[in-house]
This record gives structure tokens, sequence and C-alpha cells, in this order.
């Protein structure tokens, strides 16, 4: 499972749960679906943003950054291609109801994000049309649903890193407090989709030699895919996509990529990673071992 460790200086803590004497909160006296367990484990860090979030009200116009300000509607932007990506993801995982039920998480928090960053910039006084992007929908094909899993866990700890590095350089408290909030979600994300991949690898072994190629691909300098987020880039407009690789190549370390996926893919795996070429070496020795006959469609992106 991937953790996701967050060095920003803490906002105002969430208060924390009261104990369920009605047992609602055993998932485990059933576990039906695996979505039984991830439910209750996101409802226990759920936030308000009434309750553990400064007012709007408390906003420091003195130590609003004008550029942080534009990034905060880049990002709304980003958030809100969260509608066309969820269409697609309930498309790809259309005949599994464990998966989509956690989806619907996913998305309300993505939806969530964009609307309190969208509030935010408004308050800060930007016009709320400039967060507010047409819907676009790419026609996809038929993606694999490993390979889509793989995609996102990797798209979410970026995001992750980028909303946590964010956070902890702002000197507007508000806004600090919410971009690390965010950050937190975005890493629950990512193990969502993680155990889902892990649950679909340890179920279908070709599997594996495709998330073997999905990081192979990622690490490619050639293909670029370092520098951007396909899992959310597809359901942008090229302004906002380029300002996201933007934001990316500002706030994160670029040195840091290749170390953090080859720890994702190992993690999804359960292989000893630690280059790149470990990916395509990793791959010919899985379908040797379990007798797997390479497809044409496994050497590609899938």
């Amino acid at each position: 499972m991937i953790r996701m460790t967050l060095s920003q200086p803490s906002p105002r803590a969430a208060t924390p749960p009261e104990p369920d004497p009605g047992g609602w909160d055993r998932p485990d006296q059933d576990g039906v679906l695996d979505f039984d367990r991830l439910f209750h484990a996101h409802e226990r860090l759920r936030w308000s943003p009434v309750r553990d979030l400064p007012p709007l009200t408390d906003i420091r116009r003195d130590a609003l950054d004008p550029d942080l300000l534009d990034a905060v509607v880049v990002l709304a932007r980003t958030e809100f291609s969260s509608i066309p990506a969820m269409l697609d993801l309930l498309s790809v995982f259309r005949d599994d109801p464990d998966i989509t039920a956690w989806l619907s998480i996913w998305f309300a928090e993505e939806v969530r994000h964009h609307l309190l960053l969208r509030q935010y910039a408004v308050a800060a006084g930007r016009d709320p049309a400039q967060m507010l992007p047409p819907m676009q929908r790419p026609e996809l094909g038929s993606p694999r649903p490993i390979a889509t899993l793989a995609v996102n866990v990797v798209g979410e700890i970026r995001t992750c890193r980028l909303y946590g590095a964010m956070s902890g350089a702002c000197a507007e408290p508000v806004l600090a407090a919410l971009l690390h909030r965010i950050a937190g979600d975005e890493g629950r994300h990512a193990q969502g989709f993680a155990h889902y991949a892990q649950r679909l690898a340890g179920a279908d072994p070709a599997s594996v030699p495709v998330l073997l190629r999905v990081g192979q691909v990622w690490c490619d300098p050639d293909t670029g895919l370092t520098a951007s987020n396909p899992a959310a880039e597809n359901y942008q407009d090229a302004a906002t996509a380029e300002a996201m690789a933007g934001l990316y190549r500002r706030w994160t370390d670029a040195g840091q990529e290749e170390p953090m996926v080859l720890r994702a893919f190992g993690r999804l795996t359960g292989l000893p990673l630690e280059r790149p070429g470990d990916f395509a070496r990793y791959a010919r020795r899985f379908r040797r071992a379990n007798g797997l006959v390479p497809e044409a469609a496994a050497e590609e992106m899938p």
C-alpha cells in the first residue's frame, strides 16, 4: 500500500471521530466488497471545510502571492476535469461493482476540491468563470483496466506531492491549510487506486507485464510523461495542461520523478525495481516463469 508523508505545517486539526457503539464502523464484520473497508477508512479521515479550515474571511490579503493565486485557478480548472474522467472510469470498470463503488468517493472528493479552490480564488478576487472550462472527453479506445489504475496511481502521487509542496511554501494561512488538506486526499486516492491495481495483478498474472510496461514507458525520457499527468491531461484544454506542467516543474523536484515511479510500481508488482531497465528485465522473466506469450498489445502503451 502506498503511503504519503507530508512535511508541511499541519492545519487546524480535525476533530477525532467519536467511537461508534452501534457497530457501523466495523466493515470487517462482512467484508463483501473491498469498498466496505476503504469507505470507513476514508470516513475516519474525512474533513470539513467549515470545521477544519480557517474561514475565508481570515484570508490575509498582505500575504497573497499573485503567482500562487494564478496557480489556484489552474488547479481548480484541473480538478474540474474529474467530471469527464469519471465518465470514462465508469466505462472502463463497468463490470466491477467494487471499484465502481470506491470511485464514488474519489469523484466526490475531486469535485469538492474544485469547488473549494474556486471559492478561495473568488474570495481572493478572481473571476469564477475562469475556473469552469468546457468538458473534454477524448476518444481513448479500450484501455486495459490495470493500466488505467496504474496511470491514476502515479497521477495521484504526483498531485499529492504538488499540493504538499505548494502548501509548504504558501505564506497565506487559509490557502496553506486548504492545499494541505487536498494533498492528504490525493495521497489516499493513490492508495485506493493502488489497492485495486494490486488486487487485479494478484488475480491475473498477465496483468503484471502490463504494469511493468506502463512504468517503463513513464520512465522513458522520450515520452515526456515524467513532466505530465496523463490521468488528468486527457481531459484538459492545451493551455491548462501546459500550465499544470509548469506547476509541476516549479514546485516538484524533477529528480524525484523516476525514483517515485520505481517505488510505486515496485509496490504494485511486488518486485525490487531499482532502475528503469528493471521494467523490461522483470517483464521477460515474469512471462517465462508463467508461460505467458508476449502480446503485441503489451509492448505498447496500454
